[in-house]
């Protein structure tokens, strides 16, 4: 693990060369950073830090991405640096085991958002995702550890947890909006005859038939290889279905009716078959296997659904704990169709090669 004194040195070396990717003839608007905060899970968040930092005005769409991620390093470090003083106050053994993998979290975290940085600084965007996530998983497993045995407590660094992983989705959704060029328009279908027919088939099995993009959502679109959009998407689908899977333990212990015990612990195998599926898009993605993609995702939405169907199918006829969590990871895959939708209709070159 980097010293502390190591990981100060690079945030400071970060932040100064931030300014280096300061282009005003060519810097984004205050209207497409709140475009930017409006696909962000918390508005208000990514308005406060991201539109108020003094930095913001003077970056273009590449300086905002390094921008994002630089303050995700220095939320990290208050965090890094404020884990000795709650080791130092914890009493329970438990307490200490806790914090000390949070310790260990946020070092590798640490680093993993530093060759963020240095991804973004060089331009290597695919790279940038796969930091990012790596590093979010680490500050997840953080917060999930105080909820998955006994003690069930909240995490002293809940708030740091929260505000780092809300960073990170800033981030994806900077990168969503990368100044890469768009794809050239072209209709015609990428899959033949029989994959079409299959294709239509998975649509339908999720998405409404009216269901169409928000015009943010076009707007990103526009901006964006529809490629990247794509893996962004899959990406923040993944963080959504491991948090309920890591969320389930615990209402399990809590539940008292064997039914829903019963329930909820179908509902933890389909979570745990859910992550599976959706690590496999994100992989076929990474390699543009957009048929892949697809099969995985209906694997993965169809776990979910089956575990919302659960609570609805026989008596007693409840609403589910997870509910509002599996309409989320719903919708995210209704996001990711239409993204493949698109991609099958209008793009071109590797990507059309490999639907």
């Amino acid at each position: 693990m980097a010293s502390l004194s190591g990981v100060l040195l690079l945030v400071h070396i970060s932040l100064m060369a931030t300014t280096l990717f300061y282009y005003p003839s060519h810097a984004i608007g205050q209207d497409v950073v709140e475009q930017v905060c409006q696909q962000t899970e918390d508005y208000q968040f990514c308005f406060n830090i991201i539109l108020r930092d003094p930095r913001t005005p003077a970056v273009n769409m590449e300086g905002l991405c390094l921008l994002s991620v630089a303050i995700t390093i220095d939320h990290v470090r208050e965090a890094v640096d404020k884990i000795p003083g709650l080791l130092e106050k914890a009493t329970d053994p438990v307490d200490k085991q806790r914090m000390t993998t949070c310790q260990s979290n946020y070092g590798a975290a640490a680093g993993d958002f530093q060759r963020a940085w240095g991804s973004a600084s060089s331009k290597a965007f695919h790279d940038v995702l796969g930091w990012v996530q790596k590093g979010s998983g680490q500050v997840i497993n953080c917060e999930n550890i105080y909820r998955q045995s006994p003690p069930i407590r909240e995490s002293p660094l809940t708030v740091d947890n929260h505000n780092v992983i809300k960073l990170a989705g800033i981030t994806l959704v900077v990168l969503a909006y990368s100044a890469l060029p768009p794809p050239s328009p072209g209709r015609r279908s990428l899959l033949p005859p029989s994959k079409r027919s299959r294709s239509r088939e998975c649509r339908q099995s999720i998405t409404k038939p009216d269901l169409q993009p928000s015009p943010e959502l076009r707007l990103l679109l526009q901006r964006s290889r529809f490629g990247w959009v794509c893996l962004i998407s899959v990406a923040i689908t993944i963080y959504r279905v491991q948090n309920t899977r890591d969320i389930i333990p615990s209402l399990i212990k809590q539940a008292a009716d064997p039914v829903d015990i019963q329930r909820l612990t179908t509902c933890q195998s389909n979570y745990t078959a859910a992550v599976d599926a959706y690590t496999k898009a994100w992989s076929s993605a990474s390699s543009r296997a957009y048929y892949d993609v697809l099969s995985w995702i209906q694997v993965g939405a169809n776990e979910v659904m089956h575990c919302e169907n659960i609570y609805r199918m026989s008596q007693p006829i409840r609403q589910s704990p997870i509910t509002v969590e599996n309409h989320d990871v719903v919708k995210l895959s209704e996001i990711t169709l239409i993204i493949l939708s698109m991609i099958e209709s209008g793009s071109t070159g590797s990507e059309k090669e490999n639907f």
